[in-house]
């Protein structure tokens, strides 16, 4: 008979111990709102951290307009970054552009096509177009590109094009809102296409 007394003492007590050591619920539930809480924490760090080193963008946009030969248009856009900037021009002609006495695909690709960048000094940047080769040719249409890049401040990497200031150096051109551009090609005496920078998305 002492032997079962003593087995049932022993066996209140660890229960009592297994039961002081167990958290209540509301302790459990006070756990999972730390834990969601310092989730919350690090993932508004880790937001932080991204927008951080997320670089600012600006972008300057001409659309080019003629009165001098139907169809024609273009359009020109400077895009910097805080690590590159683009600058990119595009012309594009239907096929035959007679008022430019350009009848074909081969008067367009011997044609020497050019764009003056002005403000309120003057011109203080031009550059050459270069006539772009189509994947599939067409008879209908000719396209002239400038696709300039620069990276961290370094020399201009062409694709299509250059572009120079007024001492021959090889730019991107600074841009600003209001600034004009023109375009002219050899077999025209004067602007065809023309138009005025704004900011753009």
């Amino acid at each position: 008979m002492k032997s079962n007394v003593t087995f049932s003492t022993l066996l209140v007590a660890l229960l009592s111990t297994s039961l002081m050591s167990t958290p209540s619920f509301a302790d459990r539930d006070g756990d999972r709102d730390s834990d969601r809480d310092g989730y919350s924490d690090s993932r508004d760090d880790r937001d932080g951290d991204r927008s951080y080193g997320r670089s600012t963008k600006t972008k300057l946009k001409a659309r080019l307009f003629s009165t001098v030969q139907a169809g024609a248009r273009g359009e020109v856009e400077l895009e910097s970054k805080s690590t590159k900037q683009e600058f990119d021009a595009e012309v594009k002609l239907p096929l035959p552009s007679l008022s430019l006495n350009i009848p074909d695909v081969a008067a367009a690709s011997a044609a020497s096509v050019t764009l003056s960048l002005a403000n309120a000094g003057g011109v203080y940047a031009t550059c050459d177009l270069d006539y772009k080769v189509e994947r599939y040719s067409s008879t209908r249409k000719a396209e002239f590109k400038v696709d300039l890049a620069s990276y961290r401040g370094a020399a201009p990497v062409s694709r299509y094009g250059n572009c120079v200031d007024t001492n021959g150096a090889l730019v991107i051109p600074a841009v600003q809102a209001g600034d004009t551009v023109a375009i002219e090609v050899d077999t025209f005496s004067g602007p065809f296409l023309t138009g005025t920078f704004a900011l753009g998305r």
